[in-house]
């Protein structure tokens, strides 16, 4: 069986062409032949032991890591943590040798100059739609409150925005005085981006939601302090003097070592209670009966962008048995499904499942539902925030994007628990109200962009701190440092 065809079955139709392209990719990288026979439960292995045979280049073994992410998280599967591990220790070391590699003297970065510029590397800005995309413009937003900072350049992938990512920059970043220096620069259209942040002199480096496997990120470290957002509950591959997320510490340090992250990056690690969050408040209430819900149902809706590989059997099975009990309950799903679980929701399911492929206006939508009830997945942080302004509920496991917003006795600890606790918010008078209100206080702290903007802050200070305890030192002796 060719590559592609593996790589096809059970994707969703809007990621073929990128599937596609990563396949013809490794039939020239790791020739045609390479993985040939490979099934669902010996291909990550076969991939990593083709990294580790030394057989291939740098470039090469890091593309094919970068690749791999992709897959997993398009179509599957994921990634244990043995794999995982493997994955990132060879990622590690190749961008540590590329960075230790380079002749730098040590340098003289006073930290009133890195509080003052900043260089902020977000991926390619896809539109506001994305929510990294969206994050990486907020993220600038909210460093441009503090009157001392004069430069913050936002360097993206890509080359034309599209209308509505420029409508949303104008909308967030136009009103912003010209004395903050706020510049957005393609790193296509601008090659030698790294040698011109060079030249403007110190800075703290931020890294928010860009490419894994982005080279910039480790040599980055060799040039001043880095700030990295991890944009989840897994470990990332490459160094940073500080990483930061939602979660607290002693939810990530033992997701980190089970996946293999060195024991530095989990003391680099802290928890910011906020975040960059554009809290346009609560959306305009739309009429169940404009999309077809009864008035008095209790509706439960799930909505993701990849609910081929979300949707998993567990999941599935546990919300039909709830449904099955509770003739006033409808399971609303938005986004794209694949024609077989879409046919089998709907002749299982009848009347209780109602499918809306894409709604532009999903913040109204949410006015709608009861419950969000977030997969077994780690994303859906997006559209969790989305559904919490428009006052739903969440209910989550203890995992992923969706738990950070979620208090923590909110958070079920598995599937069983998880439908045990659904089943509790739709049967109890009372239980809705007495979680909408601890929810909605952890909304508004995690959209209080004076309470991010001083975390932000003092994040920095920290990393300028661990920048200059390791001045003089390789990157590498830093990072193995037990």
């Amino acid at each position: 069986m060719a590559l592609f065809d593996f790589l096809q079955e059970g994707a969703q139709e809007r990621y073929l062409p990128s599937i596609k392209i990563i396949a013809d990719r490794w039939d020239i990288m790791l020739g045609e032949n390479a993985l040939d026979g490979v099934d669902d439960y010996t291909f990550v292995e076969e991939v990593i032991s083709l990294l580790e045979s030394g057989r291939y280049t740098p470039d090469i073994i890091l593309q094919v890591i970068s690749d791999l992410g992709s897959i997993a998280w398009w179509r599957g599967p994921h990634l244990g943590d043995a794999h995982a591990g493997r994955v990132a220790a060879l990622a590690r070391r190749l961008h540590l040798s590329s960075a230790d590699a380079l002749t730098l003297p040590p340098r003289d970065i006073p930290l009133g100059a890195v509080r003052e510029a900043h260089v902020v590397f977000a991926g390619d800005l896809m539109g506001p739609f994305h929510s990294p995309s969206r994050g990486a413009i907020d993220y600038v937003a909210a460093l441009a409150m503090d009157p001392t900072i004069t430069r913050i350049d936002l360097h993206h992938g890509g080359e034309t925005l599209s209308a509505n990512m420029q409508a949303y920059i104008d909308e967030r970043l136009g009103h912003i005085p010209h004395e903050r220096g706020v510049r957005l620069i393609s790193t296509v259209e601008n090659p030698d981006y790294l040698v011109d942040a060079i030249r403007k002199g110190p800075s703290t480096y931020h890294f928010w939601c860009e490419p894994i496997m982005a080279p910039q990120i480790t040599i980055a470290s060799r040039l001043g302090p880095t700030v990295m957002f991890t944009c989840g509950d897994e470990p990332p591959p490459q160094y940073a003097d500080v990483f930061w997320y939602f979660h607290e510490p002693q939810h990530m340090a033992p997701i980190w070592k089970r996946r293999g992250a060195p024991a530095s990056y989990i003391r680099n690690y802290v928890q910011s209670l906020s975040g960059p969050f554009y809290d346009e408040g609560p959306p305009a209430p739309r009429a169940r009966s404009e999309v077809g819900l009864p008035q008095d149902a209790f509706v439960i809706a799930t909505v993701g962008n990849r609910l081929a590989v979300d949707l998993d059997e567990t999941f599935v099975t546990g919300i039909e048995k709830i449904l099955r009990d509770r003739p006033n309950v409808i399971w609303l799903v938005v986004g794209g499904l694949p024609d077989n679980l879409l046919n089998a929701c709907e002749t299982i399911l009848g009347d209780q499942f109602h499918y809306i492929y894409q709604d532009q206006e999903l913040a109204r939508l949410m006015t709608t539902v009861d419950v969000f009830a977030n997969p077994f997945r780690q994303g859906g942080g997006n559209s969790a925030m989305i559904a919490l302004t428009a006052g739903a509920v969440l209910l989550t496991t203890n995992d992923g994007d969706v738990a950070s917003m979620a208090p923590h006795d909110h958070r079920a600890k598995d599937p069983e628990d998880y439908f045990a606790r659904l089943a509790t918010l739709i049967d109890t008078p009372g239980a809705l109200d007495d979680w909408r209100g601890p929810q909605q206080e952890r909304r508004r702290l995690m959209n209080d962009q004076t309470h991010f903007l001083s975390a932000l802050k003092a994040m920095v200070d920290l990393a300028h701190q661990r920048f200059e305890a390791r001045q003089g030192r390789t990157l590498t002796s830093v990072v193995n440092e037990g």
